[in-house]
């Protein structure tokens, strides 16, 4: 027997839902944490039947998320999305402005050929690093990637799920089908004014706050030392054209000539076998470049061992008070003779530790990284020399297989751009790909899966299903229905429209599209008026949401990746779903019209 009585559950529900929100706002909690919570509350409240909760589980959104938080982990681990950022971080160091506005712009044409989701998925850590670059504030740059991969979405049908899903319910109520590129030109036009209002009010309205946590630190670099051997492809080139020497993640300093350093003329200096370059580069570049044949990277002193030997681990280790002081080198370390380790970098918070990384001077925080075998890093961790011996966070690209991950990534997008499939299951097939070949380890992949998003998404989906089956979302549509109907065509339009978009802030967007599509149908049979415009506006609504993190998956995920507060995005959300609801309610009667005929 259900706890609450038929009759109150919508009301119960709503003030269930209200409360959700308020928690939201109060942030007490973390997001998926407030989430799970209400989720459990209308399960046990009986507003969830119990037999429809395994149902959320079997929702393919989730399953696709987590496949595509792997893609991008291994895109990440092969160097693609590395390569993207310096490309987009070059044309920004000259013109800022001008990248971020292609950038953002290639981002809402690319929502518009693929579902959205992946490709803010995909972008979150090239935005990241540009943000870097230009020396802001994440939180300025992370709302407005979602934004245009929100805007993007309303250009076809197979931007958003929602408009497929809009696109079917009104087909299967009479309506002639719509085409694939129909609702272009209304997408487009919303498209425009919405990203010239995110130019003018982002200035104003977006948070510049720095990420707290790892979001916001960029990956430690190390000085380093590296010699390129007889065989290597850069030998006989100009230094400047040794491509492995040349990416973002490296910085050559100077070249050795015998005793001595030289700093000049190193781009023009022509590699010969057994140079030695003094470099400062990031974790994952050295790790790359160990990895690579005719490349020594770090002291030459150690263990002898083949560089790229798999039976040889790499660590970081602190330098301890008792042994950090000024008169002690990095060559003097007794590491190499006592553990059989190599020392591959040093790194100091806010300075570079010395002229070369032989010479430089230990200080106690100081970081090196070591390689060695496993039991040379046991007893050096059982020993007081350094500590804190852990594993590096970077990891060596894998730039070989970049190629296989990419076309992973295009097979999904185009085949899933075709129907042949459901993306959730090409998604899937591409993971098993990318594992099976190599382009990431298995248990960097898991890793890369946010668990707190996906947490989120099926709390989310739980709660909608409750406001579904209690008939939550209906008595609100069917208590307005009346009123609507004596209103005028155009303004008919435009409360339709916000009525979805309010609904969809609260819910999922594919439960207001389910409910609300049907009404839209009914309404213009009712009243005279095409009901195909009416169904446009429904799409646009539920598509384009802006001012919560929940109304939309890729708010959900820039929400936690920018460590933004739920008021942020009301903040500048309100104002967006203000204009750009009015650009759609303007122009949708221009290329449907509301009279049939």
């Amino acid at each position: 027997m259900p706890l609450i009585p038929a009759e109150l559950q919508p009301i119960v529900a709503l003030l269930a839902l209200a409360l959700l929100f308020v928690a939201f706002l109060i942030e007490r909690y973390p997001p998926d944490v407030t989430a799970a919570g209400a989720a459990a509350l209308f399960v046990m409240l009986g507003l969830t039947p119990a037999d429809r909760v395994l149902e959320v589980f079997s929702n393919p959104a989730p399953i696709t998320i987590a496949a595509m938080f792997v893609i991008s982990g291994a895109l990440v681990r092969t160097g693609l999305l590395d390569a993207l950022a310096a490309l987009v971080i070059a044309r920004a160091e000259t013109r800022p402005a001008v990248a971020l506005g292609v950038f953002l712009g290639a981002t809402l044409l690319a929502s518009g050929i693929v579902n959205n989701t992946p490709v803010v998925l995909i972008l979150i850590p090239v935005i990241i690093r540009l943000a870097r670059s230009l020396g802001i504030a994440e939180t300025r740059l992370l709302i407005p990637l979602s934004y245009a991969a929100v805007l993007g979405g309303t250009l076809t049908l197979i931007g958003s799920s929602t408009n497929i899903l809009v696109a079917g319910v009104a087909a299967e109520h009479g309506l002639e089908t719509f085409r694939i590129f129909e609702i272009a030109p209304v997408g487009f036009a919303v498209a425009a004014v919405g990203g010239v209002a995110l130019a003018l009010l982002g200035p104003w309205l977006l948070p510049d706050r720095r990420a707290r946590g790892d979001a916001g630190v960029a990956e430690t670099t190390f000085l380093t030392e590296v010699r390129l051997l007889e065989g290597h492809a850069g030998i006989g080139k100009p230094l400047s054209e040794v491509a492995d020497l040349t990416r973002p993640g490296i910085r050559i300093t100077a070249r050795r000539e015998g005793a001595r350093l030289r700093r000049s003329g190193l781009e023009d200096h022509v590699v010969a076998a057994g140079d030695i370059f003094v470099a400062i580069a990031t974790t994952s570049e050295i790790l790359t470049l160990r990895a690579l044949p005719g490349v020594v990277v770090g002291l030459r002193r150690g263990t002898g061992a083949r560089v790229g030997d798999e039976d040889l681990l790499v660590a970081e280790a602190m330098v301890t008070p008792a042994h950090g002081s000024p008169r002690d080198t990095v060559s003097q370390l007794s590491v190499g003779y006592r553990y059989g380790l190599r020392v591959l970098g040093a790194h100091r918070q806010g300075h570079v530790p010395g002229p070369d990384l032989g010479s430089a001077r230990l200080r106690p925080a100081d970081k090196l990284l070591l390689e060695g075998t496993a039991e040379g890093l046991d007893r050096l961790a059982q020993g007081n020399e350094l500590v804190s011996v852990t594993r590096p966070s970077g990891r060596a690209y894998r730039r070989r297989r970049a190629p296989l991950a990419l076309l992973a990534l295009l097979m999904v997008v185009g085949l899933a751009a075709f129907e042949v499939a459901p993306i959730a299951l090409l998604a899937l097939g591409a993971v098993a790909a990318i594992l099976l070949c190599r382009c990431i380890d298995n248990d960097e992949a898991w890793g890369s899966i946010d668990a707190g998003i996906i947490v989120l998404i099926l709390a989310m989906l739980i709660i909608g299903i409750g406001l579904e089956e209690t008939g939550t979302v209906a008595l609100i549509v069917e208590t307005l229905a009346p009123w609507l109907e004596e209103l005028p065509p155009i303004v008919l339009l435009a409360a339709l429209y916000a009525l979805t978009s309010i609904l969809t802030e609260t819910v999922t967007n594919n439960a207001v599209a389910v409910v609300v599509t049907p009404i839209a149908v009914a309404l213009g049979q009712q009243t005279g008026i095409d009901p195909r415009p009416l169904v446009v506006a429904v799409m646009m609504g539920a598509s384009a949401s802006f001012a919560t993190p929940v109304g939309y998956q890729t708010n959900t995920l820039v929400y936690g990746a920018g460590d933004y507060r739920f008021a942020d995005f009301l903040r500048i959300g309100v104002p967006m779903n203000l204009i750009v609801g009015a650009a759609a309610v303007l122009v949708i009667p221009l290329v449907f019209p509301l009279t049939p005929g």
